[in-house]
């Protein structure tokens, strides 16, 4: 799940100067971060499929900036059980960092 701050319809993707110019975020999160940001709100996180939408950047390389992007306050993640009791992984990721 994608949670942004309130903005214009789509077609383009808004976000702040303070998160572009962020010195906690290496470039490639940075990218990430803008890239996910792109994508539809109700659009699910897997770094397997960040992976594959990328020529240049496997599995760990996108594992490594999502958990750099979580360190920041960008991506939120948690593990829980469903109501049938199957493990499910959820993640948010946020235009500001949230504390």
């Amino acid at each position: 799940m994608i949670r942004r701050s309130p903005r214009p319809e789509s077609g383009f993707t808004i976000l702040r100067n303070e998160t572009v110019r962020d010195g906690r975020l290496s470039y490639k999160a940075r990218g990430l971060l803008l890239y996910l940001l792109s994508l539809p709100d109700d659009w699910t996180v897997s770094s397997e499929h960040l992976a594959r939408m990328s020529e240049r950047d496997g599995r760990d390389a996108v594992r490594t900036g999502l958990d750099e992007l979580e360190r920041a306050g960008y991506l939120k993640r948690w593990r829980h059980q469903d109501d049938r009791g199957r493990w499910v992984n959820e993640s948010v990721i946020y235009d500001q960092p949230c504390v």
